[in-house]
């Protein structure tokens, strides 16, 4: 009889017992993940607080990894294709809860304003899972939507396409949801500097929830901080992370700790999307390279109504609390630790709660 495989799984992940019908499962504490401890692994699930690469795989037996988050910055996609390594992401598990923290960021940028959020024109940079949810969900609320993706629309998709320029110009709050690329036709390291920031409206709103370096923090720091034409900063992803720029984050509208895309519901369908995953590389060992479980994060997601969904935003995901908690915590026990403890005490929110009428 062959022997099953072993998958080792981080211990903050739920549902182990999917893969436990294929595969002897070990959980493990993400400070603890060593290269030692992998030596009888052969697949890995890891959240984004472990750095995937050549340190911790060489010489291992994994040949199948899955990050159960949308962005991959943390894992060396070049060293497992170059090593034969079956990878698998989780990208669109978390745009509702990240759409829920966008909607709540609005609903208090059309507070500050004096403004129904249905009167607001919404720039959308990046219009993958999270950004043409957050554009649907936006138009159906009856604001007008400004989009830019040149990836997509290169690929030749439909969308609401405006050049970058128009949209900050025209927007009233840009939400960015975009990968961190350093290279290729479309890096977004720094999309947002100086320029942009300059072009924007006169006190419009600026929403980060995709990753600390597509906004140029000292560019930010002086837009946020001037005393005419200021930007409101809604910030959730940061350069440095945990160890963050604290200045900064007291002058944002909104600081939170890398939490957007946290809730039950969204570690549910990143672990269902890779259980998906490593059941067709398990099928096909050869596999390599990426594998797509599209079908487990798809549009059966995001099935609330919509207009209910954009009143409720600022209950499900009390992102003002949130932001005040984190800061008060850097203020009395150090920047990191409040980063860690912060994020810790959101883990078991549910985007259900207020969308639904229960708690």
């Amino acid at each position: 009889m062959a022997k099953r495989p072993r998958v080792f799984i981080d211990s903050q992940l739920p549902l182990p017992e999917l893969f436990a019908q294929d595969a002897d499962v070990t959980r493990f504490d993400a400070s603890d993940l060593t290269r030692a401890r992998l030596a009888d692994a052969d697949a890995l699930i890891v959240r984004s607080v472990n750095r995937v690469d050549a340190v911790l795989l060489e010489g291992t037996p994994v040949r199948f990894v899955g990050t159960a988050t949308s962005g991959i910055d943390h894992v060396d996609i070049e060293y497992l294709k170059q090593s034969g390594v079956a990878f698998a992401d989780a990208k669109g598990a978390n745009a509702p809860s990240v759409a829920q923290y966008v909607f709540a960021c609005l609903a208090l940028y059309a507070e500050k304003v004096g403004r129904p959020i249905e009167t607001l024109t919404l720039g959308i940079i990046g219009f993958g899972h999270v950004g043409s949810l957050v554009g649907r969900l936006a138009i159906d609320v009856g604001m007008q939507v400004l989009a830019s993706d040149p990836v997509l629309e290169e690929d030749g998709r439909i969308g609401p396409w405006s050049p970058l320029p128009h949209i900050l110009k025209e927007a009233d709050v840009i939400t960015l949801h975009v990968p961190l690329e350093d290279a290729g036709p479309h890096p977004t390291i720094n999309l947002i500097d100086t320029p942009q920031l300059s072009g924007m409206r006169n006190r419009a709103g600026l929403i980060n929830t995709s990753r600390g370096g597509v906004v140029n923090e000292s560019a930010l720091r002086a837009a946020v901080s001037q005393a005419r034409h200021a930007v409101s900063a809604y910030v959730d992803v940061w350069l440095g992370e945990p160890d963050i720029d604290i200045g900064l984050a007291r002058q944002c509208e909104i600081a939170t700790p890398h939490i957007a895309g946290y809730s039950i519901e969204s570690k549910r369908r990143a672990v269902e999307a890779l259980h998906v995953a490593l059941k067709s590389w398990l099928a096909e060992p050869q596999k390599y390279g990426a594998i797509r479980a599209e079908n487990a994060v798809g549009d059966g997601a995001f099935g609330w109504e919509s207009r209910r969904f954009a009143e409720v935003a600022a209950q499900s995901f009390p992102v003002r609390v949130i932001s005040q908690v984190f800061l008060g915590a850097a203020a009395v026990g150090g920047v990191a630790n409040a980063f860690a403890s912060s994020r810790q005490s959101v883990q078991s929110r549910s985007e259900r709660s207020s969308c639904d009428g229960t708690e």
